[in-house]
């Protein structure tokens, strides 16, 4: 798995069901702190989610869904789970996701760090390449 794959898995870690499939942006491997790191897409946005479109994304069902929400899983749960790969975050709406979760309020130290950290690293070695591409010296 890597950085802004987007998969498709019944999981029983939304709040308010048993089970039900939902769709996870991967966003780490596991680290001291947390297991394998995702954000939720989801239906409704909660306190300002990121919005992405399905005329971007085709795969996903609704016009408008929301990036947001932290959920861990370990090696053992992703197993179980045989998560499904439909589509990758463009680099544009991953740089636009760190700007979204970085700026939130609602999310606590250690989930920060698990979302904010390889979305930063990501969108500073994307603004290096397109800025290589663009013929600068950095």
């Amino acid at each position: 798995m890597e950085l802004g794959q987007i998969y498709r898995w019944e999981t029983d870690k939304a709040k308010g069901y048993e089970a039900r499939y939902k769709y996870h942006l991967y966003i780490c491997e596991p680290d001291w702190r947390e297991d394998h790191t995702f954000l939720f897409i989801s239906k409704a946005n909660y306190n300002g989610d990121y919005p992405i479109n399905n005329t971007d994304y085709p795969f996903m069902p609704l016009e408008v869904s929301y990036i947001g929400g932290c959920v861990f899983y370990t090696d053992a749960e992703l197993n179980a789970a045989n998560p499904q790969l439909v589509g990758t975050l463009l680099g544009a709406d991953l740089k636009a996701l760190y700007n979204s979760v970085a700026s939130s309020r609602t999310m606590e130290g250690g989930t920060f760090c698990a979302c904010a950290t390889p979305l930063r690293e990501a969108s500073n070695a994307t603004l290096y390449v397109l800025l290589r591409l663009l013929g600068s010296d950095v």
